[in-house]
């Protein structure tokens, strides 16, 4: 049996309100499981404006995720510290921020909010003499979130200041329990894509009902067009006009009726 439009139009239908019907009695899409998913999630839970200072360090594929999410939650702020300058400009200008090469971090003073810092070296970028200079002598709490492995930042800063501290492994570890409540949700979600495949060779038989019902209409109307047009034309045009006018009008109740019962209007 070949596909027509019509086949694929009930295909993509049918598959659309199973996807509704999964995201709307399951849970399987309310916990991330990325990590680039989870830092962004800390800052929306750490209540920071839209506007809020945010000093990335790093400009590789999880910062670059991590970036996708900021612009899709509208943050607005946000300056990239990277090795190649290049790499930085072309994250900065995809969230229309700023961008500087890693060596000039420690002259950065427009303080921050939010850093975020994932680079590919091998010890701590962000150290206890270079997080001062950041922080401008400002005193209120910082939000912190290394995605490094090993960690970027000098663990020891954490000692001198009022830090929010998220670090990878953390994060790792509540992907994985994201992860297992997702799992606990996967049989939610194949009883109702089982029941709409149970239901689909009905529907797709209905749909072919419908299609053949389709042309009935037609084939009534062309019928009595023919019928007073042809067979009984002589007959009716030796009526008179009342008469005339009132077998039309039983021959227009009569295919009304017809195309009632088929199911499609005429």
């Amino acid at each position: 049996m070949g596909i027509n439009n019509d086949d694929i139009r009930l295909l993509i239908d049918t598959a659309v309100q199973a996807s509704k019907d999964v995201y709307s009695n399951t849970k399987i899409g309310e916990k991330p499981v990325s990590i680039a998913s989870l830092a962004v999630q800390k800052i929306i839970e750490h209540q920071l404006p839209k506007k809020a200072r945010i000093v990335m360090v790093g400009a590789g594929q999880t910062n670059l995720l991590v970036s996708k999410l900021l612009l899709k939650y509208n943050y607005q702020n946000v300056t990239v510290f990277n090795r190649s300058i290049d790499k930085a400009q072309q994250l900065a200008d995809m969230i229309h921020g700023r961008a500087f090469t890693l060596s000039s971090l420690p002259s950065y003073e427009e303080g921050f909010d939010c850093l975020i810092v994932c680079t590919g070296a091998t010890e701590a970028v962000v150290t206890q003499a270079i997080y001062p200079m950041l922080l401008q002598e400002e005193q209120d709490r910082k939000l912190v979130i290394d995605l490094s492995i090993p960690n970027n930042v000098d663990k020891s800063i954490l000692k001198d200041h009022d830090i929010a501290y998220v670090e990878v492994e953390g994060l790792r570890s509540l992907a994985q329990q994201n992860l297992a409540f997702r799992q606990a949700e996967v049989e939610k979600v194949h009883e109702i894509l089982e029941s709409y495949l149970e239901r689909f060779p009905l529907h797709y038989q209905q749909r072919q009902i419908e299609i053949a019902l389709s042309t009935i209409p037609k084939e009534i109307k062309a019928i009595k067009e023919y019928a007073l047009n042809n067979v009984f034309q002589r007959e009716i045009d030796g009526l008179d006009e009342e008469t005339r006018k009132l077998v039309i009008r039983m021959m227009d109740y009569m295919e009304k009726k017809m195309c009632k019962y088929s199911n499609e209007s005429c």
